[in-house]
């Protein structure tokens, strides 16, 4: 959560100087995500939801995270 949180407040110091920022965040926790959204004002702040399947996931996962958490 602290990355999340520190990623989140960087954002909102770049939008305030005026300039738009995109950034991505895996977090499983919702309670992670309201915490980064209660930083910015109501419409300074879009979420973007993204389903892919698993197989894609792991095909695409070149740092190896999602077999380490394959059970």
């Amino acid at each position: 959560m602290e990355n999340i949180r520190h990623v989140g407040e960087v954002s909102k110091l770049i939008l305030e100087d005026g300039v738009i920022t995109l950034t991505t965040f895996i977090s499983q926790f919702r309670s992670d995500q309201q915490k980064v959204r209660s930083l910015f004002l109501r419409g300074d702040f879009l979420e973007v939801y993204c389903n892919s399947p698993l197989e894609v996931c792991t095909s695409r996962d070149v740092k190896g995270l999602y077999q380490c958490a394959a059970p």
